[in-house]
C-alpha cells in the first residue's frame, strides 16, 4: 500500500497521516498526497517513524532518533525517485553484535542497548574491530595493532604496571590477528587470570570483549587484589 504523507507548510516537513500535529510549530494536519507525488525536496526518513525531515533536522522530533547519520534521499518531481531503501542496526558496544534497530537488548551478549545509535547495516558490516585494554580502576587504557603487544612493568602501559608489585617486567604477551585476540602467560613469577581464572603459561589463550585479564592476582571475596592490574578487554570499530 502507498504510503500517504501530508506536509506541514511552516517547517516543510513531511508526516504520516497519522501524525496529527507538527511537532516543531503544531500546524494541523493537512491533505495528504502519495509518497510517489511529494515535490522536489532533499529530505531523509527516520528508520523508526519513517517521516520525512529535511536535512537540516538533526533528531526525530517524534521519537528522538539520532539523524546525523541517516543518509539524504533526492527525488525529483520530474522522475519520481524514491530514496533508496536503507536497512539501519544497532551495533552493540559490549560484545560488537549487530542487531535489528529496535531492539532494547543485545540478541549476542543481553546488554542494554537502547542508547546505541541506528547505523546503516552496510556501516556496521564494514566495520573493522580495534581492541583495547582498559585499568578496571579507569586509569589506563591502549590500543592494540595488529600482531604481538608485550605487557609489564618494563613494556606497554609501563608506568602504570610498574606500580604493581605483583606485575612483572615481561608480563604477558598479546596476540591480535584480525577480529581475534589472545593472551600469553610469559611471566616467571605471579600467574594472568582471565574472568579469575588462571590461564596456563606459554599458551595462547583466547580473549573475548568484556573479558577482565588479572596481571599477576585475583578477585578474592570479591576484591581485586590491590598489588595485581587488572585490565578489561573493549572493543571499538573503525569504519573503512
Amino acid at each position: 500500500m502507498t504510503e500517504m504523507y501530508w506536509k506541514c507548510p511552516e517547517c516543510r516537513n513531511y508526516y504520516l497521516l497519522e501524525v496529527e500535529e507538527c511537532p516543531f510549530d503544531d500546524t494541523c494536519r493537512t491533505q495528504g498526497v502519495p509518497l510517489e507525488s511529494i515535490e522536489t525536496e532533499a529530505y531523509k526518513r527516520c528508520p523508526q517513524c519513517r517521516n520525512l525531515f529535511l536535512a537540516k533536522i538533526l533528531q526525530c522530533p517524534i521519537d528522538e532518533t539520532d539523524l546525523t547519520r541517516i543518509p539524504i534521499g533526492i527525488r525529483t518531481a520530474d522522475t519520481h525517485q524514491e530514496p533508496e531503501e536503507v536497512t539501519y542496526v544497532k551495533r552493540c558496544n559490549y560484545c560488537g553484535a549487530i542487531n535489528d534497530f529496535d531492539l532494547c537488548n543485545c540478541s549476542g551478549c543481553g546488554e542494554d542497548i537502547s542508547d546505541c545509535q541506528p547505523i546503516t547495516r552496510e556501516e556496521a558490516e564494514s566495520g573493522v574491530p580495534t581492541f583495547r585494554l582498559v585499568s578496571i580502576d579507569e586509569e589506563c587504557s591502549c590500543l592494540l595493532p595488529q600482531g604481538s603487544t608485550f605487557l609489564g612493568a618494563d613494556e606497554t602501559l609501563s608506568e602504570y604496571l610498574e606500580r604493581k608489585e605483583y606485575v612483572s617486567g615481561k608480563h604477558a604477551e598479546i596476540l591480535v590477528e584480525g577480529n581475534r585476540i589472545w593472551i600469553k602467560d610469559i611471566s616467571k613469577t605471579n600467574p594472568i587470570t582471565v574472568c579469575n581464572k588462571i590461564i596456563s603459561k606459554n599458551d595462547y589463550f583466547e580473549l573475548h570483549c568484556g573479558d577482565v585479564v588479572g596481571l599477576g592476582g585475583a578477585i578474592i571475596n570479591g576484591e581485586y587484589q590491590e598489588d595485581a592490574a587488572f585490565l578489561r578487554v573493549e572493543i571499538e570499530f573503525v569504519h573503512r
